[in-house]
């Protein structure tokens, strides 16, 4: 069975539960090792700080095969609080409609009021087709999509 379990964040790095950082870090290696080019500042649980951070791993029966991260971030001179989305699922978990499903979840979870930016790679194909799919349920007015392109 596939859930989605909330972390406990500390400065800089998950902390709690301990059982899942070793887990963790392994993902976060294995996606980063398939496509670097999608993770332009890197993959790894120092990005989530705790300061207004959230993380979420997805777990299937004893193995972390994916995550979900939220970072906050204050944007513009009005200093507005926007939440910056990143998503990573192993390969063979892809295509089942797991990730729209925690996802879903997740941000359904941090309110309506909630501006979310999610910066997508121009040739991460899964990616843009699950914004797509989020932005379509009409679920999730305030989701906005950054397209980051190769630079040449």
């Amino acid at each position: 069975m596939i859930k989605r379990i909330p972390l406990q964040l500390g400065e800089y790095g998950v902390f709690a539960p301990s059982d899942l950082t070793g887990d963790l870090d392994a993902l976060f290696n294995a996606l980063f090792e398939e496509s670097p080019e999608f993770w332009k500042y890197g993959l790894n649980r120092t990005l989530y700080t705790g300061i207004g951070d959230k993380l979420f791993a997805i777990k299937d029966d004893n193995s972390v095969v994916g995550f979900i991260g939220l970072q906050a971030y204050r944007k513009g001179d009005d200093g507005e609080l926007h939440t910056v989305i990143s998503v990573g699922l192993l390969h063979e978990y892809r295509g089942k409609g797991i990730m729209y499903d925690m996802l879903s979840d997740t941000l359904e979870g941090e309110g309506a009021d909630t501006e979310y930016l999610w910066p997508v790679n121009e040739h991460n194909a899964g990616s843009l087709a699950l914004f797509n799919k989020m932005v379509n349920s009409g679920k999730f007015p305030n989701l906005k999509v950054q397209i980051q392109y190769d630079e040449e």
